[in-house]
């Protein structure tokens, strides 16, 4: 690393830039009309619904990434639950990428239940709303 401070951000540079990513964010695929971005909705906003009509949803309004929220996947579904959600998201084209949002305490053992929970519906993502006394207890998780 250099000891040399870098150069300001002039509205010239910036500009320059941010049309050198445009042009690249163009040579992407035609048919990602998200330009490379996961793009999704929360399954809350089709609470209304049973799952299968919110994947419909989903797929309706030309999105194919889901967060699920626990009404329409309940945190202590089993493996074999999850397998037939997982199923149905394919028949669907839709894919799991989040759940939440789920709060979290200093109880160790319940956190660890929903990260296994996640692994287990192949999310990459938790939406949380912790206690504070839950950071040393999540801090251990997501290492």
């Amino acid at each position: 690393m250099s000891d040399r401070p870098s150069a300001p951000l002039t509205r010239r540079t910036f500009l320059a830039a941010s049309a050198a990513a445009l042009a690249a964010a163009r040579t992407r695929a035609a048919d990602d009309p998200f330009g490379g971005f996961t793009v999704g909705v929360q399954s809350y906003t089709f609470r209304n619904f049973g799952l299968k009509q919110a994947l419909k949803r989903t797929r309706a309004a030309g999105l194919s990434h889901i967060e699920f929220y626990r009404g329409h996947v309940p945190v202590a579904a089993d493996a074999d639950k999850l397998a037939a959600v997982k199923k149905l998201c394919g028949e669907y084209g839709v894919a799991p990428v989040a759940f939440g949002v789920e709060p979290f305490s200093k109880d160790h053992d319940a956190n660890k239940r929903r990260f296994e929970f996640a692994a287990g519906l192949g999310v990459k993502y938790l939406g949380a709303d912790p206690d504070p006394d839950s950071f040393d207890s999540l801090d251990k998780l997501v290492a």
